[in-house]
């Protein structure tokens, strides 16, 4: 599926403690998403919106903060200058792993444990509609272009 928006998470981006909890720091390259996070749509009409997260394993020093703990998303949209609602939630996450061969061995992986929340939508937008995404620790969204991105498709 070719996306007319992908934006991955920038690697190179240290994720910002901001206690609302916005998702920042998407690529620099997409330039459909502004710095505050948010995607700004060019027209009216019906879109797909997808966002793909996978989160890291808590550390231990992460321990007590998301010891059970639901990693969750949620895509809010921004209408007009005032009103704002919550499009979807994604509470369900499931366990996936990352694999990368070592460094000394092909044959050998490493594995390490994430959370996997994905969310896929339509709806219509208006021109200028703000979507931003929002999730539980932002601190363990894995930042790279396969892991983590938004999305969006316009349809009609």
């Amino acid at each position: 599926m070719n996306f007319d928006v992908r934006c991955p998470l920038d690697s190179r981006q240290k994720p910002d403690s901001n206690d609302n909890k916005v998702l920042k720091g998407w690529n620099k390259d997409c330039h459909a998403m502004n710095e505050n996070g948010t995607y700004v749509t060019n027209s009216t009409g019906f879109y797909i919106l997808h966002t793909s997260l996978s989160f890291k394993s808590p550390s231990s020093r992460d321990s007590d903060e998301t010891a059970g703990t639901v990693f969750w998303q949620q895509l809010w949209r921004i209408q007009g200058d005032v009103y704002e609602d919550l499009l979807f939630k994604d509470v369900q996450s499931e366990r996936c792993s990352t694999f990368s061969p070592a460094a000394d061995d092909r044959d050998e992986i490493t594995v390490s444990v994430c959370y996997k929340s994905e969310i896929w939508i339509i709806l219509r937008l208006a021109e200028s509609d703000r979507i931003y995404v929002k999730v539980s620790h932002p601190h363990l969204v894995i930042r790279n272009q396969r892991s983590s991105f938004f999305g969006a498709i316009k349809i009609g």
